[in-house]
């Protein structure tokens, strides 16, 4: 295949049919002035919220870094804060999520071949996984772009490695943490990499001086690399664990709702003498749920018939809950929801993607709920998240012993939750291209907080039309030593998180990035016996690229015109803004008219 010329007017042209094709998807159907599109709702809600909260100078989700903070800064630095900034807000999210096919192109391009690594933009430009997410305010376009830039600059630090890349891709990596948590599963090994290719890098194998010499070369290589991206994350993560700090020490005011019950109930048992060794436990507690806890522990004892609170009966806890509320770690990565994501990840009977079973688990309420108040007992667990609630405590401070005990005490049902979480995983994987998602399918199932994807019998056969075809790239590469391991990587932590955590197609769908490379060696190689052949006097295969970018455009353009109508599980489509976000599967029937 002749390699493309002029590569800044390659990434233009690539960026350039790219945004069409996500303005053009965008502006079909009734989502059109949404901020995110039906295929992919995501947490584009809470995103919006968020930023809002930001811009307007209050604390969100009770001041706690429970995400990372890259989105909602992002968002709250593009949008004004009104429903008329949301078309423009979305279009800022359609730039990003253009500009990620000129990005394969480049990263690509010195480790692949001009040919191919134009192929690879060409392909970024037209997947329908990408166009997905870029037509929504999430994470994952501003992330792509940032990802595939830390990938470009690991390539040039394999060629060459120098302080001054290290340092930028220390930076560029601490940015695709501060957006998404898990690249740290990219990172943590790339880092590790980095110093081996800078050891290797200079001076020969058998000299003593030279091998001293590469191990200096090294250690200032993967030294400035980690100093940077430690110095970019330290602000959040001194703000962030002081944010923590705060909460376990500083008791906050209460909602008035939950202030006037508590009230009434400390008004109930004022009765109660209070031992010192009582009021020892109930100061041990963390401030955000001492005067819940020290209530519920006061009333089970009046309704037990004591007269006294005594340090021994703050074991109700335990007994009631299963757990004594602690203090929230205050040493964390990037984001305080780990833990409780793997612990609600791990249930082996669980589906695969987002399950909020854990968190709806009665309490175990040893001897009966007949043994505690039926008022504070009734209606458990609280419908959302809830710190003072000790299970849901439990579960943020200690997420990762209780997914590992699930674990291990079914195996079996663990390796199938696995299953489903790659069947999930390979739905995004597997897309095609365009707003159609030809050949694979529509858009036809979007599970909860994830990106849509085709359910029909077209899904599978295509997903293993384009594995196959990355094995053969794989395999094409290989042989001819090109250096991939950054790509390998970064595919490597997307498998990893999507077993430790959530298989999600969105997840999937960023994957793409790696498989990039082979996807590009693997169809040059399938289309090489067409490569000497003409039409019109001309190259088949370039014309036959531009024929088919034509087409996509022409597709996306009659769509448009003609126009999307959409329901979703069986109901029209609508938006309300001031509804949350929804956490349940649902089935989109998305069809040509209006």
């Amino acid at each position: 295949m002749r390699a493309p010329r002029g590569p800044l007017a390659v990434a233009l042209l690539l960026f350039a049919a790219a945004l069409a094709l996500r303005v053009l998807f965008a502006h079909a159907g009734p989502d059109a002035a949404w901020p995110f599109a039906l295929v992919y709702e995501g947490d584009a809600r809470l995103w919006l919220r968020h930023a809002s909260a930001l811009l307007r100078g209050e604390p969100f989700e009770l001041g706690l870094p429970l995400r990372p903070p890259g989105t909602a800064h992002l968002v709250a630095w593009l949008w004004d804060g009104t429903p008329a900034g949301v078309g423009r807000l979305r279009l800022a999210w359609q730039v990003l999520g253009a500009a990620a096919a000129p990005a394969t192109y480049l990263a690509l391009r010195a480790t692949i071949g001009a040919g191919r690594a134009a192929l690879a933009g060409a392909l970024a430009a037209g997947s329908s996984a990408w166009i997905g997410l870029a037509s929504s305010v999430n994470s994952e376009a501003p992330y792509l772009l940032v990802a595939l830039a830390g990938l470009g600059l690991h390539a040039s630090l394999a060629r060459a490695p120098g302080v001054g890349r290290a340092v930028a891709w220390g930076l560029v990596a601490a940015a695709g943490c501060l957006l998404r948590a898990e690249h740290a599963a990219y990172v943590a090994p790339a880092l590790l990499h980095l110093a081996w290719i800078a050891r290797r890098a200079d001076g020969a194998a058998d000299a003593e001086a030279h091998g001293r010499a590469r191990r200096g070369h090294a250690l200032r290589v993967a030294g400035a690399a980690l100093a940077a991206l430690v110095l970019a994350l330290a602000p959040w993560h001194a703000a962030a664990w002081g944010a923590v700090a705060r909460f376990n020490t500083v008791e906050r005011p209460q909602p008035p709702a939950a202030a006037a019950a508590l009230a009434a109930i400390e008004q109930r048992t004022s009765v109660l003498l209070w031992t010192p060794g009582a009021l020892a436990e109930r100061q041990a507690l963390p401030a955000f749920a001492r005067r819940s806890s020290s209530a519920f522990v006061a009333a089970t004892v009046l309704h037990r018939g004591g007269s006294s609170v005594r340090a021994e009966d703050f074991g109700v806890l335990e007994e009631a809950f299963g757990a004594r509320p602690r203090p929230l770690s205050t040493r964390f990565l990037v984001a305080l929801y780990g833990p409780l994501n793997f612990a609600l990840a791990n249930v082996p009977g669980g589906s695969g993607g987002f399950d909020r079973a854990r968190l709806e688990r009665p309490p175990p309420l040893a001897g009966g709920a007949d043994a505690y108040p039926r008022e504070l007992v009734a209606g458990l667990p609280p419908p959302e998240l809830a710190f003072e609630y000790p299970p849901h405590l439990a579960l943020v401070n200690d997420g990762y012993r209780a997914g590992l005990a699930e674990v291990a005490a079914d195996p079996a049902g663990w390796l199938g939750l696995v299953g489903r979480k790659l069947g999930r995983f390979l739905a995004g994987v597997g897309q095609g291209l365009g707003g159609f998602n030809l050949p694979a399918g529509g858009w036809d199932v979007r599970r909860a907080v994830d990106l849509a994807a085709p359910g029909g019998a077209a899904a599978i056969p295509w997903t293993v039309a384009v594995l196959a075809l990355a094995a053969v790239g794989a395999r094409r590469l290989v042989r001819e030593g090109a250096p991939l391991a950054p790509w390998w990587l970064f595919l490597a932590s997307k498998l990893l998180v999507a077993v430790a955590f959530y298989g999600y197609a969105r997840q999937g769908a960023v994957a793409l990035a790696g498989l990039a490379p082979l996807l590009a060696a693997g169809l040059a190689a399938a289309c090489a016996p067409l490569a000497g052949r003409q039409v019109g006097g001309r190259p088949l295969l370039p014309v036959a690229a531009g024929a088919l970018a034509v087409l996509l455009l022409a597709l996306e353009v009659a769509r448009t015109a003609v126009g999307v109508t959409a329901r979703i599980d069986g109901a029209p489509a609508a938006y309300d803004p001031a509804s949350p976000e929804v956490h349940a599967d649902a089935w989109l029937d998305l069809r040509l008219g209006r």
